[in-house]
């Protein structure tokens, strides 16, 4: 296991990392990452880096079907004759 430090930078907080810490996740200086926090954890991690279209599709089924959905009778003047 291993420690880092909370420290104040200006009006947020910022998490010193142990070059280990850096190694081991990959990360180096300037990365982006991801942070995910709930109750009982944060979990800091590399941000996934979504640079060709079938990275965004990751975790598709494929399954959406679109359909219409009723937003009421016109307002105003969107309904043009």
């Amino acid at each position: 296991m291993m420690h880092g430090t909370v420290q104040r930078w200006g009006r947020s907080h910022g998490i010193r990392l142990p070059e280990g810490a850096m190694q081991t996740a990959g990360l180096k200086e300037n990365d982006e990452v991801e942070i995910i926090v709930d109750a009982a954890q944060m979990i800091i991690r590399k941000a996934q880096e979504l640079d060709r279209l079938d990275a965004l599709f990751i975790g598709y089924d494929g399954d959406y079907r679109s359909s219409e959905m009723n937003c009421g009778g016109p307002t105003g003047r969107e309904v043009f004759e």
